[in-house]
């Protein structure tokens, strides 16, 4: 059987897991690109929208949205796992990115603040009013 503190440990750290994992959702930063089909296009095909890595939404004339994880572009179609598009089809993109100083702000604040709540509920159980 579990000693008290390895159960308050545990949900410790699933309670901070899920802020943790919150934030995270929370810091991603999306860039929808407001241009005519034919400069998206353009744009795709030489590598200044689009490059292996990028997670986008493309929106086609034929297929609609489509969300994936670009793998490849070239002059003629962009790739993803199980997804392939014609560039020529693409007349709207959008692209998440994960924004990283806002994320480490975030996730360091709320363990800082737990903390803090803690140590805060710890004195005043022991009966220490004033820090």
């Amino acid at each position: 059987m579990r000693s008290r503190r390895a159960r308050g440990s545990a949900v410790r750290a699933a309670v901070l897991g899920l802020f943790g994992a919150a934030l995270l959702c929370g810091c991603v930063s999306v860039q929808k690109f407001d241009v005519p089909p034919q400069t998206l296009r353009d744009q795709i095909r030489s590598g200044e929208l689009a490059q292996p890595g990028d997670r986008v939404s493309i929106v086609t004339a034929t297929t609609g949205e489509r969300v994936f994880v670009v793998t490849e572009v070239d002059q003629d179609v962009i790739r993803g796992e199980g997804v392939e598009i014609p560039i020529d089809d693409v007349v709207a993109v959008t692209k998440f990115s994960l924004d990283v100083p806002k994320t480490a702000l975030a996730v360091g604040g709320t363990y800082v603040g737990f903390y803090a709540l803690i140590f805060a509920a710890f004195l005043i159980a022991v009966g220490i009013s004033s820090i």
